[in-house]
């Protein structure tokens, strides 16, 4: 491999008792022309990923980029 490279989890523990009905998680996803071909595949599976991870009773949203920027929920 000719390329240096560097690769970092974090898997916080946080209590279960500090989740509440208004917990929110937001997901920034960037669309823009440079995330063509594997690079948005990559980050659509690591949203599905986070998505299938979250705690019964977190909210979420996701929110896109691009040329422009839309939010998935409105509420």
């Amino acid at each position: 491999m000719k390329d240096d490279l560097l690769m970092l989890n974090l898997f916080p523990e946080v209590p279960t008792n500090s989740y509440s009905s208004r917990n929110e998680i937001i997901f920034v996803i960037d669309r823009s022309g440079s995330m063509h071909g594997e690079k948005i595949e990559s980050a659509r599976a690591t949203l599905l990923l986070f998505l299938k991870s979250l705690p019964l009773g977190c909210l979420f949203n996701i929110v896109s980029f691009g040329s422009s920027f839309s939010v998935l929920f409105k509420k």
